[in-house]
């Protein structure tokens, strides 16, 4: 092979790998869940969803109206539990016009993770709590289609009765005897 004709290669096979590379970048999924359980009383627990978003994509609100990007929300597949509130979100919170839809919208930017908090109530202990929150993220230019994050929850029992407290102005956890 002469000089030109090894370069032609050599040039090829770095523009695949640049090429591969930028296409990897772009499959990136912008978002990770992470999900965690505490128990809050005999049969009630707090599930916690956590997405923590890339730079510059934004998740929105389950509280988001109809007409624009889907609002975030939480369906169980398990038949042993009930929410017993819609949940609370935190996060860094921003609500206002979206030049995306061209409506007013909350969304919760990549600044800070965002959290949604639910209190359930569990009737039977010994099967996980499954389920999957649908969501949608954008960044300045595009969005991602709505997506499901699937969700297991393996229950640990560390309390099995309420108590109320000496002075009778509250209740008390009292930990399960092994």
């Amino acid at each position: 092979m002469n000089y030109i004709t090894e370069m032609k290669a050599f040039l090829s096979i770095i523009f695949c790998i640049v090429s591969i590379g930028l296409f990897a970048q772009q499959d990136r999924e912008p978002i990770k869940w992470s999900f965690d359980i505490n128990q809050v009383g005999p049969t009630e627990y707090e599930l916690m969803y956590r997405a923590d978003l890339d730079a510059p994509w934004v998740i929105y609100s389950k509280d988001t109206g109809k007409g624009g990007p889907i609002a975030t929300s939480v369906s169980f597949t398990s038949d042993n539990v009930k929410p017993v509130d819609e949940g609370i979100e935190s996060g860094e919170r921003k609500e206002g016009m979206d030049e995306l839809f061209g409506i007013n919208v909350i969304k919760y930017s990549y600044k800070q993770a965002y959290i949604l908090k639910q209190r359930v109530d569990v009737n039977d202990i010994s099967k996980p709590i499954t389920g999957y929150v649908t969501y949608m993220v954008c960044n300045n230019k595009v969005c991602i289609p709505p997506t499901d994050a699937n969700f297991s929850f393996k229950i640990n029992v560390l309390y099995n009765s309420l108590e109320k407290s000496s002075d009778g102005k509250g209740i008390k956890l009292i930990k399960k005897n092994d």
